[in-house]
């Protein structure tokens, strides 16, 4: 009875608080701005100029290359490199692509020519797109060049493979099924802005007062929590499935595992998010709980590994942030989404999780047996 009180009660408070009602359309609006600012999914029509003092033949071949180009956008040719910086401190151009005066002419005579390239380092994944972009056009020229020049050099043709095929190399990325940056931080955008929707109701779940009659018995009043609790579980998983089922196939990104295995990672990883924070608001007076509940969910993405490698922080660190439920889901969410994935693949992760439920429940076990004691 007192469970669904505080059940009822907590669903009734998201709706009559206007922080609790702001919070919570806040959430959801900034997910939605995220599922539009990473649908586009590739980089693409990147500004690049060039500045050609050589005007020859294989300058404009390459020229003509960078304008087929569909990740970079060629904006047009410009005389001087005074005008290249003009535009790179407008923002107006991401790369410059410099050919000197001299370029055919050290072709031909063999040489050696210089393309140079100046990147606007500002935005990596631009830069490195644009780099990419163009190093390919480069080498694309240079090989049909060296082809012609070994063919005037009289090399049969059964040689002539063989002495311009270069070793590819395939670079196959496991957790990114198609190596776009909206494939790999959208997931963890999102499943981020559901955990700061779980930290900021379990807070409240404490914060928020309770009746009277129900704060003098210690039963009910543990029961009315839980009930609150319970609602906030509801109301987050619902979140997450919505994520899984609408969120993510909006920009193409389709579960690959077992639903079961989705939805159990999602509710283990809301259940024992709600264990840290509740052990964190039975602990601390409230005003402190809440602000190192909000530090560490605002630290928790960046202690995932998502962002940067969890091996290369320090050992404190990458200690602290095994303990943080965000790490082991994010982690494992990059498995089960992207691949066919069973449970034994999931299994570390799985430790993870069990460490963490084991230790904030005795902690909280803990606090509450001490509580009643005083």
């Amino acid at each position: 009875m007192f469970l669904l009180r505080g059940f009822l009660d907590f669903l009734t408070a998201i709706v009559r608080r206007p922080k609790f009602l702001g919070m919570t359309i806040i959430i959801v609006l900034a997910s939605v701005l995220l599922i539009g600012i990473y649908g586009t999914r590739v980089v693409t029509n990147i500004p690049v100029y060039v500045v050609d003092h050589d005007n020859s033949t294989i300058s404009r071949t390459i020229r003509n290359f960078l304008a087929a180009g569909t990740d970079i956008q060629m904006m047009g040719a410009i005389d001087s490199m005074e005008e290249a910086q003009e535009l790179f401190m407008n923002g107006e151009a991401a790369a410059i692509v410099y050919i000197p005066k001299g370029l055919s002419e050290n072709v031909k005579t063999q040489q050696g020519g210089h393309v140079i390239t100046y990147l606007d380092g500002a935005n990596l994944l631009t830069a490195r797109n644009a780099d990419k972009a163009i190093q390919t056009v480069v080498k694309t020229v240079s090989v049909g060049i060296g082809m012609i020049t070994v063919q005037k050099a009289g090399l049969p043709d059964y040689q002539l493979i063989g002495a311009l095929q270069p070793i590819n190399l395939d670079v196959d990325r496991p957790f990114n099924t198609l190596t776009s940056y909206s494939d790999y931080l959208l997931p963890v955008f999102l499943f981020f802005n559901l955990s700061i929707f779980i930290i900021l109701l379990t807070c409240g779940v404490f914060q928020e007062p309770i009746p009277d009659k129900i704060k003098e018995h210690k039963i009910r009043k543990r029961w009315y929590y839980f009930g609150r609790l319970l609602a906030v579980f509801i109301l987050s998983f619902i979140g997450g499935l919505l994520i899984y089922m609408y969120g993510l196939p909006r920009v193409d990104i389709v579960l690959q595992s077992s639903p079961l295995m989705a939805l159990s990672a999602l509710a283990i990883f809301i259940i024992i998010t709600q264990l840290l924070y509740s052990t964190i608001n039975l602990t601390l007076p409230i005003g402190v709980a809440m602000s190192l509940s909000y530090i560490i969910a605002m630290l928790s993405v960046m202690f995932s590994g998502m962002t940067w490698p969890l091996e290369m922080m320090p050992w404190y660190i990458h200690g602290f942030a095994t303990w943080i439920p965000l790490t082991p889901f994010l982690q494992s969410l990059q498995v089960f989404l992207y691949h066919d994935a069973n449970w034994a693949d999931l299994s570390q992760f799985l430790q993870m999780f069990l460490k963490q439920a084991i230790l904030y429940t005795l902690l909280i076990f803990i606090i509450m047996r001490f509580k009643d004691i005083i």
